[in-house]
């Protein structure tokens, strides 16, 4: 098998190379999907940052949980509304 690559233009294939194939010879095409550039946000760009993965060293990582640890603030269960009075019942 041997294979020839183009592109299409106007739904036509351009060969890269000339191609001279007898008649009723079998081919086979096979469409690669397009260079798309994504930009920040877009669901392909999504999409390729969760089919990807982070290549994270151990150190990296106890960074990564040390900084979460440090940026950790205690909860306040009081709501900033209960004022203890009860004025206005």
């Amino acid at each position: 098998m041997t294979t020839y690559k183009g592109i299409v233009e106007n739904r036509w294939i351009k060969m890269k190379d000339k191609v001279f194939l007898p008649e009723g010879a079998e081919v086979e095409i096979v469409v690669k999907k397009p260079f798309q550039p994504s930009h920040k946000g877009s669901p392909s760009a999504i999409l390729k940052a969760i089919q990807s993965t982070p290549s994270l060293e151990k150190k990296d990582t106890e960074e990564l949980r040390q900084a979460i640890k440090e940026g950790k603030t205690p909860v306040d269960w009081l709501s900033p509304f209960d004022s203890g009075d009860s004025e206005g019942e």
